[in-house]
């Protein structure tokens, strides 16, 4: 895989001012609400699909593990 370089893109100074967002955002938070903050923003992001069927396939390992022994 080769991976372009973006002229002028600072990745770290990128990576700060999110981080810098994120703390804003949740710093008056507790750590519950912080927590649904972060379970909100992963739901409604751009890989709220992956997630959601990441979540439907430990569903269906947990049938299928439920049926081969129902003890567990």
């Amino acid at each position: 895989m080769i991976h372009e370089t973006i002229p002028g893109f600072d990745c770290l100074d990128f990576k700060r001012k999110v981080q810098a967002e994120l703390y804003e955002a949740t710093r008056h938070l507790s750590r519950a609400d912080r927590l649904a903050y972060f379970r909100r923003r992963a739901e409604n992001g751009p890989f709220a699909d992956l997630l959601h069927l990441e979540q439907r396939d430990i569903a269906t390992a947990d049938r299928r593990i439920t049926r081969i022994d129902p003890g567990a």
